[in-house]
C-alpha cells in the first residue's frame, strides 16, 4: 500500500470506518491504471466532495437556492 494511499484514508475515512464494500471499491479504485487525477476525481465523487452548487448550499459555503 502506498504512502499516498494511507495518508489519504487518514484524512478521509471517517472514525468509525467504511463498510467492507466502500472499502473495497475505494481499493480498487486507488489500484486502477487511471489517471492519478481521474482517481482523485474518484475518490472526491464516492465520498460526496465534489463542489457542485448543490453540495457547496449543504455545507454552507453558498446561500441556498
Amino acid at each position: 500500500m502506498s504512502s499516498a494511499y494511507r495518508w489519504l484514508t487518514d484524512i478521509l475515512v471517517p472514525a468509525d470506518g467504511l463498510s467492507s464494500t466502500k472499502e473495497m471499491v475505494f481499493r480498487f479504485v486507488w489500484r486502477s491504471p487511471a489517471p492519478l487525477k481521474v482517481v482523485a476525481f474518484s475518490w472526491q465523487l464516492l465520498l460526496d466532495r465534489i463542489p457542485t452548487k448543490e453540495n457547496l448550499a449543504r455545507r454552507g459555503v453558498l446561500p441556498p437556492s
